[in-house]
């Protein structure tokens, strides 16, 4: 397993990260940021599944933003096998949930935005992109839940569901490809990458702030305190 592109914190959630710290927050603003930080704490257990587990040669393209024929769409993760595309969008819900009529819904009935339809229109998006790079490979895509303690309930085997206790075997199976990634495939990997953007149109952006207005301290940045002793050479926390 090669790391083609590394997953990084985006430029919305470290900037609100620290507007947090300086000003106050919206409740909308806020609870954003809550599901920021709960999503990348997720991606980032996912990469530690990955790192542990996925062994065969292939190619793991992480947080990419990608324009196809006009339209936007994001991927939490990508894996390049010598036989497809997985792409798999990350979810860090905790507790007991249903899967009805294509609708992700909390037992109670509420209804969550869903990721049936997003991965949908990622892996159609992805399959128009790579057509002309001519790497022959297909597209399969995934839901993956990886918090320990969530369940789904009325889900069928055929949804794209990996839920928690499945992400190793998942991964297990996609080592059973031992065969090398061909020259072309990996072109077609770096293309992918290369079309990564930083930033898209309509994307949220930060809330309105005055420099003049925000707190001026140093941070620390393991615990998020401002108590630092401040040398000529260093901070202390």
């Amino acid at each position: 397993m090669k790391l083609l592109k590394e997953r990084t914190k985006s430029k919305l959630l470290l900037g609100l990260q620290a507007l947090d710290k300086r000003m106050y927050l919206s409740s909308s603003d806020k609870n954003y940021l809550l599901n920021l930080e709960k999503g990348y704490a997720g991606e980032e257990l996912f990469d530690a599944i990955v790192k542990k587990n996925l062994t065969n040669d292939c190619l793991v393209m992480n947080d990419l933003l990608l324009i196809s024929g006009g339209n936007s769409f994001q991927i939490d993760s990508l894996v390049m096998t010598t036989d497809a595309l997985h792409i798999y969008e990350i979810k860090n819900y905790k507790g007991n949930y249903q899967f009805s009529a294509g609708q992700l819904l909390t037992l109670t009935g509420q209804e969550i935005v869903s990721p049936v339809t997003q991965i949908s229109r990622s892996k159609t998006l992805m399959k128009d992109m790579i057509k002309e790079f001519g790497s022959g490979l297909t597209v399969k895509s995934f839901i993956v839940f990886v918090h320990p303690t969530f369940s789904l309930y009325l889900a069928k085997p055929t949804d794209p569901f990996i839920l928690p206790n499945q992400i190793e075997k998942h991964l297990n199976e996609l080592n059973q490809h031992n065969i090398s990634l061909t020259k072309k495939q990996r072109l077609a990997a770096e293309k992918i990458v290369r079309e990564h953007k930083t930033e898209v149109p309509y994307q949220k952006y930060l809330p309105d702030y005055d420099l003049k207005n925000l707190k001026q301290s140093l941070f620390c940045p393991k615990c998020s305190g401002a108590a630092l002793k401040i040398t000529k050479s260093y901070a202390k926390c």
